[in-house]
C-alpha cells in the first residue's frame, strides 16, 4: 500500500472532520502510561551503571557508556515487559477477561 502525502492528509482531515480535536489524542495516554515510567526506570539504570563502570580515573570511555546505555536499556525493558505487552493489548482494544495467558 502506498502512503502519499495527499493520503496523509486526507487522513488527518477525515480525523478532525469525524471526531473533532479529541480524535488526534486517541490513543495517547496507554502510551503515556507506558513510556513515562520506562523512560524513569532507564535513565535512573543509566545513571547507576554509569557509576558501577566509572573507572579510577573517573572517566567513561565510549564503549563503557555504551555498555552502560545497553545494559540500562534492558533493565528498564525488563521491569517494564509485562506492563508494556498489557499496554498494547489495551490500546488495540484486545484486553479483556476472556484473554488471559
Amino acid at each position: 500500500m502506498l502512503v502519499t502525502i495527499g493520503s496523509k492528509l486526507q487522513a488527518l482531515v477525515s480525523i478532525g472532520k469525524d471526531d473533532g480535536i479529541k480524535g488526534y489524542w486517541k490513543g495517547n495516554l496507554p502510551q503515556v502510561i507506558r513510556v513515562v515510567p520506562y523512560s524513569a526506570v532507564q535513565l535512573f539504570a543509566y545513571e547507576t551503571y554509569k557509576k558501577l563502570f566509572t573507572g579510577k580515573d573517573g572517566e567513561l570511555s565510549v564503549l563503557e557508556r555504551l555498555a552502560a546505555g545497553a545494559c540500562a536499556g534492558m533493565t528498564s525493558t525488563f521491569v517494564f515487559w509485562e506492563l508494556i505487552r498489557l499496554m498494547k493489548l489495551w490500546a488495540n482494544g484486545v484486553l479483556c477477561s476472556c484473554h488471559s495467558r
